[in-house]
């Protein structure tokens, strides 16, 4: 850019300068028809006083009419020349503009090029940053879950709860038997009897869905819909 507006600027300074060339030339031409008419004013003045012909003055001022003639031919030819020069010099600046432009725009194209590229490279290298970083929270959100996993298949997952009378001469099902399972059927059975004078309570170790110890009949009943996962809350059909 800078160097557009110093051709700018370069093309200014030379019109100035053609231009009062040619008011000097202008001026000249204007002394020359100045000196011309008052010749012509004088003679004008001689042909009233004197009884002079016109023809032989023309021919005793033949040589400075001459002389006029040749420098207006001089200034014409210096006008054109001027003209021609500048024309010229006109057509070399636009040449060299236009030289100094087309430089400026494939400089400029080639910096946008350069742009979109590193643009594009940090856009790339931005995505990959993303993913990785996507990755790493994929991993350990799976890591997390999977222990969490591995936690909650140790709580109790698995319930059944059956009720019954324990004496034939009891109602409303008071007593009951209570499994509770993990994710690998570990676990407790809570049996509660009750009975008019007294009640018990008792608890079972269970493993892997067996028992050390004798089962009853409601408590096998509460296993098997545990590890079935069949939870409920029933009365034992009698």
């Amino acid at each position: 850019m800078e160097i557009s507006k110093t051709m700018t600027t370069f093309i200014v300074i030379v019109l100035i300068l053609i231009i009062i060339s040619n008011l000097i030339l202008f001026r000249r031409i204007n002394i020359l028809g100045s000196r011309t008419n008052r010749l012509k004013r004088r003679y004008d003045a001689l042909f009233r006083g004197q009884n002079l012909d016109m023809e032989d003055i023309l021919v005793s001022n033949a040589e400075l009419l001459n002389d006029h003639s040749a420098i207006l031919e001089n200034l014409s030819k210096m006008v054109e020349s001027d003209n021609k020069n500048l024309t010229s010099r006109l057509g070399k600046l636009e040449n060299e503009n236009k030289l100094v432009l087309d430089q400026v725009k494939s400089e400029s194209r080639d910096q946008i090029d350069i742009m979109e590229t590193k643009l594009e490279d940090s856009i790339d290298h931005v995505n990959k940053l993303a993913q990785n970083e996507l990755k790493r929270l994929s991993d350990r959100t799976s890591a997390i879950v999977e222990e969490n996993m591995e936690k909650t298949a140790l709580c109790i997952q698995k319930l059944a709860f059956v009720r019954y009378n324990a004496f034939d001469y009891l109602t409303n099902d008071l007593s009951y038997s209570l499994a509770l399972l993990n994710d690998f059927n570990d676990g407790v059975i809570i049996t509660s009897i009750f009975g008019r004078e007294q009640s018990s309570t008792y608890i079972k170790e269970i493993k892997k869905g067996k028992s050390f110890s004798k089962l009853s009949e409601h408590e096998i009943q509460a296993l098997k819909k545990a590890i079935n996962n069949q939870s409920s809350l029933s009365n034992d059909d009698k």
